[in-house]
């Protein structure tokens, strides 16, 4: 994750997703649209740590 604040981090991804959209028809679209990047999002947050040492390692 990027940021070690969730919240922010959610909030981030709305803001990134709806920026470039001018407006929405009705609310279920726009419900779908933040689930759909969530989603996404969620895949990149849950991947692990590239070369990270765990202390299981080092002892």
């Amino acid at each position: 994750m990027y940021t070690t604040n969730t919240i922010e981090a959610i909030y981030r991804q709305f803001r990134k997703l709806t920026k470039t959209k001018g407006g929405f028809p009705n609310k279920n679209s726009l419900l779908k649209l933040l689930y759909v990047g969530i989603k996404n999002a969620s895949r990149k947050w849950t991947m692990p740590f590239p070369n990270i040492i765990t202390a299981g390692d080092v002892f």
